[in-house]
This record gives C-alpha cells, sequence and structure tokens, in this order.
C-alpha cells in the first residue's frame, strides 16, 4: 500500500465515522425540529438550545481531529513527493 492510497483510506475512514457518528443524531434534531433553515437552526443554537449546540461542538470537535490527524499525512506526502523519493 502506498503513501497516497494510505492518506486516501485515512480521509475514506475519517468520513465514514464522522457520518455512521454525527448522522444519526443531526437526523434526530432535525426530525424534532421540522423544517426549519440552517439560519434559523443556527439561531435556536445561539438562543441556548441545548442538542443544537451539543452537535454544533461535536462538529467542530470531529473537524478538528480529523486535521490534526490528515494534516501530517498531506504533508509528508508532500516532502516526498518534492524530494522525489
Amino acid at each position: 500500500m502506498t503513501l497516497a492510497s494510505l492518506f486516501f483510506a485515512s480521509v475514506v475512514l475519517w468520513i465514514v465515522v464522522g457520518a455512521v457518528w454525527l448522522l444519526p443524531q443531526k437526523m434526530k434534531l432535525m426530525k424534532r425540529l421540522g423544517h426549519l433553515t440552517a439560519h434559523q437552526i443556527i439561531q435556536l443554537g445561539k438562543e441556548g438550545d441545548a442538542e443544537v449546540q451539543s452537535l454544533r461542538r461535536k462538529g467542530w470537535w470531529w473537524i478538528a481531529i480529523g486535521m490534526t490527524a490528515l494534516l501530517p499525512q498531506l504533508l509528508v506526502l508532500n516532502i516526498i513527493k518534492t524530494t522525489g523519493n
């Protein structure tokens, strides 16, 4: 397995695990809120809706964890590519 395919597999795994973890929670929230726009949902979070705030926090944490794990791999791939090894 090459480093590029390992990076691709890491990205796919990150997306799949995030979808499995966050999507059911988002679906539950959407079922509770009905047909609100994204702006209205953000306003609910600002007004103190705990479920909206929790889901937003989890989403940002998921992005931060993923970037922390994936950026070093991407840097290593770019260094190897530029040095020609």
